[in-house]
């Protein structure tokens, strides 16, 4: 009422697509609203009403439209694992074929005959911390999901026959299997014929904060189980202060002055609409270092941009072309970038840590950002950035000239202290070789009284 969506809650006659198990996220649902708002003001408006619902898109539809007559629906849960698990449960999958008994994959169903529930697919990929099973149908039923992920995973384990798994699914044997817990299950897609009239691709501000505080108890839940696990670890001591520039600090302080101070000044570097950044790069000093993947990486391929920032230059360039993900430690640079470049899929995560899978991308581009990592941490992200590329993909990143590992107070003249640490360039050169990379092309980047190394470098076919 407040915000002139509907006069009060019966007059808006609200419906939603699907209803999921308590605790289980979407990311996807659909639902409608009978409102006398249209288009971009009737998402505006409808964005105001909960920091934790996000309204992405809407269009128009009339009175005999039924949101739950979706032509499918998709849900995804999230797992650990590795390359190996996932073939493992692709083998699984496969056992269950096009359709499952509702009886033993469902819950609260008649148990007199076999109820069979088509299948469109089921699918398992690798996230950015693990893996996820992605089963896609026409509709589901009550704890249908949570059933199959159960069972998968107790055939995974061997406490389950494949013959008894295959024969549960097709109706000939009703079995007890578990429910997956519901906090890794998200409901991804709910379906429907028509394309969308109206996107809303900005976020507002509640949203946005309840998404960085979100993200901040999150990652702060994580430092506290690290904590619990192994306290010795985590004590402070002199090391780990930063009154001496030249004193070594542990991984985790490093990565914590790297975020906050990022997140602290992501627009003093760059604004959303300026032509160049504070050390005045642009996008036309960039187009001729990416030219080479332009030229040569198929169109529709994969490609990463490690350290991504708020998405501008590189992600921005290359988006419209390749199917971009983007990875960046600072919460403010990732929920700028995915209102910048909305084509463009971004992830909140420490590049030391992501996880994807082998022969994945087309290329890599990390500008200016490895170069905030820990040296220590380097190498072993080129080995894994060496295996997530295809045959032949291209490996592009400014890193070091002179080796150098120091911080700053007061970095752009702002409060944020930040963290640089780098080999120098004869160093980065061997590791690279050693790694079985081709080097294309190695210059020097000025920036001031020093400057970078620029690498383009491939892996073989």
């Amino acid at each position: 009422m407040r915000l002139g969506i509907a006069p009060n809650a019966d007059a808006a006659r609200i419906d939603v697509a699907s209803r999921t198990d308590a605790g289980v996220s979407a990311r996807g649902n659909v639902l409608t609203i009978t409102s006398p708002l249209a288009g971009p003001a009737f998402l505006r408006a409808i964005n105001g009403t909960a920091e934790d619902i996000f309204f992405n898109a809407a269009r128009e539809v009339d009175e005999t439209f039924r949101v739950r007559s979706a032509t499918h629906r998709v849900y995804r849960y999230y797992l650990p694992g590795n390359e190996r698990r996932i073939h493992r449960l692709e083998e699984g999958a496969r056992l269950l074929g096009s359709s499952v008994d509702a009886r033993t994959f469902g819950r609260g169903l008649p148990a007199e005959r076999a109820s069979l529930r088509p299948l469109e697919s089921i699918r398992v990929h690798a996230a950015v911390r693990g893996i996820w099973i992605e089963v896609r149908a026409p509709s589901f039923v009550w704890g249908m999901v949570r059933k199959i992920v159960g069972g998968l995973l107790m055939w995974e384990g061997g406490s389950l026959s494949s013959e008894k798994l295959r024969a549960a699914a097709r109706g000939k044997e009703r079995l007890s299997l578990p429910l997956a817990p519901p906090d890794a299950l998200v409901l991804w897609e709910v379906g429907h014929l028509g394309p969308w009239e109206f996107k809303f691709e900005r976020v507002r501000r509640h949203q946005l904060r309840y998404r960085l505080e979100s993200a901040r108890r999150a990652d702060a839940r994580v430092h506290v189980l690290d904590a619990l696990i192994a306290p010795e670890a985590e004590r402070p001591s002199e090391a780990n202060t930063i009154a001496d520039p030249a004193s070594p600090l542990s991984s985790a302080r490093a990565k914590r002055l790297v975020r906050d101070g990022w997140d602290q000044v992501s627009l003093r570097y760059r604004s959303d609409d300026a032509a160049a950044d504070s050390f005045r790069h642009t996008a036309a000093e960039y187009e001729p270092w990416l030219r080479p993947i332009l030229d040569h990486v198929a169109v529709g391929a994969e490609v990463l941009d490690l350290g991504c920032g708020c998405g501008v230059p590189i992600a921005r360039r290359l988006a419209p072309r390749y199917r971009v993900t983007g990875v960046d430690i600072s919460d403010v640079q990732i929920e700028r970038a995915r209102a910048l470049v909305p084509s463009a899929r971004f992830i909140r995560v420490d590049m030391a840590k992501v996880a994807f899978a082998e022969n994945m991308f087309g290329a890599v581009v990390a500008l200016y950002s490895m170069i905030h990592l820990p040296l220590a941490e380097q190498r072993p992200l080129f080995e894994r950035i060496y295996s997530w590329l295809m045959p032949g993909g291209f490996f592009l990143a400014t890193l070091g000239a002179e080796a150098y590992t120091g911080i700053e107070k007061g970095w752009l003249g702002s409060e944020a202290t930040m963290y640089w640490s780098h080999a120098d360039a004869g160093t980065y050169q061997q590791w690279l070789g050693e790694l079985g990379f081709e080097p294309i092309e190695q210059a020097f980047v000025p920036e001031g009284d020093g400057g970078h190394t620029r690498f383009l470098v491939r892996k073989p076919r």
